[in-house]
């Protein structure tokens, strides 16, 4: 997998493609194990996190990670909780999906 690189993109359109392949087709959307065990841990669904990438809002910075991956932090207020995600934006060769890092509440 090929990271998005930010001379591609500017931070806000990082966002923007998160939410829009989010919302187009829940296959461009990626749940690390990490992020998966997470989810389990703190009851948190995968409808909850999708919704979260599709309509949540920017939180911080989209920042460069250890492992070289441009991360946006979503928040989102859903089923009565403020929901965080995590995810990066992934280059691949058919095309880019997200990926979840993780999530909490």
């Amino acid at each position: 997998m090929k990271v998005v690189e930010l001379k591609d993109y500017t931070p806000r359109e990082i966002v923007r493609r998160i939410k829009e392949l989010s919302a187009a087709d829940s296959q461009n959307v990626a749940i690390s194990p990490h992020a998966k065990e997470r989810m389990l841990e703190r009851g948190i669904t995968r409808v909850q996190v999708q919704r979260c990438l599709e309509k949540g809002q920017q939180d911080g910075v989209v920042e460069k990670d250890e492992h070289g991956h441009w991360r946006a932090r979503m928040k989102l207020r859903t089923a009565g909780i403020l929901l965080t995600v995590v995810a990066s934006l992934v280059k691949q060769q058919n095309g880019e999906i997200v990926v979840v890092i993780t999530t909490f509440k």
